[in-house]
């Protein structure tokens, strides 16, 4: 039996030792062609590989963003996917949602009705989620909205009711720490209705302002004002000018220039007060008129200080057309002159708006005596020029 078993076995052995050897030699070539393979591997890897990067590139440069838009036929606002049908966020008389640069985000208000209580919303165009980032009190509202940049928004905020106060004073807000701060601070008689658009770094925006104290009588007007994003804040204490720091200033005031530009026969004047060695800002209708209008500037004598204060402490803004001529002429005064002249009690630094391009500063004894002008000057900013006269007759300081 064994015999048989032995003899089985060696035929199967040999049959087995020949199919090894058949398939060595035909691998072979396969040997040489994945050698050939492994050599081109690397070449088509990286073009794989850029390829691929390039794919990502245009799918980070081209995000899958949702839309949005206003129905007009339906008057709701919705937010559309591509394929999807739309969504609706808004069905309440909401305003047409503006995006941000970037195209990431989206702003809007709902209801946008007069009189209507209505909240500023922002939408996440990533996963259309959406927050509230300012709901309504009883005396303000959001009004009208602009992206100053990806993450801020320009916001007009007012009284929601009656027929008087159809505007409000412009805030700039974070839309991710719901940070707050003043742009402009109007009194009730200048109204921001309208924020038009950004151009340049300008915001260019439009109201109305009354021209009666009952304010039944009013008129349109429009301006704008310079967002610097690297400016310093002033509000609240004084804050020390650096010549470097003149933009600052400029900006500052610029925000409400609208209600002095825009007003005829409105004068600009600084009194002394002594106990605190700062010059007061009013505005007058009348320099013969002592009923001055409460402080809106403290300027020190050295000029580099500057607070914005009212009787309650809140800060204000200072309004020009010019405020660096007015900052060159107060210095070009003062340099002539000295502070010694300057800090008497009685006298007054007053700047009138006499031409188009000229900025006339007198100095009086008495607001109710203009005969008692010690100096005047004239500043052109077309040609950059000062024509001064000092001191009439030569009269020396008392």
């Amino acid at each position: 039996m064994k015999k048989y078993v032995m003899f089985l076995l060696l035929p199967m052995t040999l049959v087995l030792g020949a199919c090894s050897n058949t398939e060595n030699t035909n691998s072979e070539p396969s040997t040489h062609a994945g050698s050939s393979q492994k050599q081109d591997t690397p070449t088509q890897n990286k073009t794989d590989e850029t390829v691929s990067q390039k794919n990502q590139e245009q799918t980070k440069d081209v995000p899958d963003l949702f839309d949005i838009q206003l129905n007009t036929k339906s008057k709701k606002v919705e937010l559309l996917s591509p394929g999807g049908k739309p969504v609706v966020l808004a069905d309440n008389i909401p305003s047409k949602p503006v995006k941000s640069p970037n195209g990431e985000k989206a702003a809007y208000i709902s209801p946008s009705g007069w009189e209507e209580l209505s909240n500023l919303y922002i939408v996440d165009l990533h996963d259309g989620s959406q927050h509230e980032l300012v709901h309504y009190d009883p005396e303000n509202k959001p009004k009208d909205v602009i992206w100053e940049d990806d993450k801020h928004v320009l916001v007009i905020i007012g009284y929601p009711y009656g027929a008087i106060t159809v505007g409000g004073n412009i805030y700039k807000i974070n839309v991710e720490t719901n940070e707050k701060e003043a742009v402009t601070d109007y009194d009730s008689n200048t109204q921001i209705t309208d924020l038009l658009d950004i151009k340049d770094g300008v915001l260019h925006y439009s109201g109305i302002q009354y021209t009666d104290k009952e304010q039944n009588e009013r008129k349109k007007f429009s301006d704008q004002m310079k967002l610097d994003h690297n400016q310093k804040n002033i509000s609240g204490s004084a804050y020390t000018l650096t010549n470097e720091d003149a933009d600052v200033m400029l900006a500052s005031l610029e925000q409400v220039n609208s209600y002095f530009s825009n007003t005829t026969n409105h004068n600009l004047s600084f009194s002394v007060k002594k106990e605190k060695d700062t010059y007061v800002g009013y505005f007058m209708d009348d320099t013969t008129n002592e009923e001055l209008e409460k402080p809106k500037l403290v300027l020190s004598l050295d000029g580099k200080k500057l607070e914005y204060i009212n009787e309650t402490g809140e800060s204000q803004f200072l309004s020009t057309n010019q405020p660096l001529e007015i900052l060159k002429g107060y210095k070009h005064i003062k340099s002539k002159l000295g502070t010694e002249f300057l800090n008497h009690k009685n006298r007054f630094l007053v700047f009138d708006h006499m031409e188009e391009h000229k900025y006339v500063y007198h100095i009086f004894d008495s607001l109710e005596d203009h005969d008692a002008t010690y100096d005047w000057v004239e500043f052109d900013p077309v040609k950059n020029t000062y024509i001064s006269q000092l001191l009439p007759n030569n009269k020396k300081y008392d």
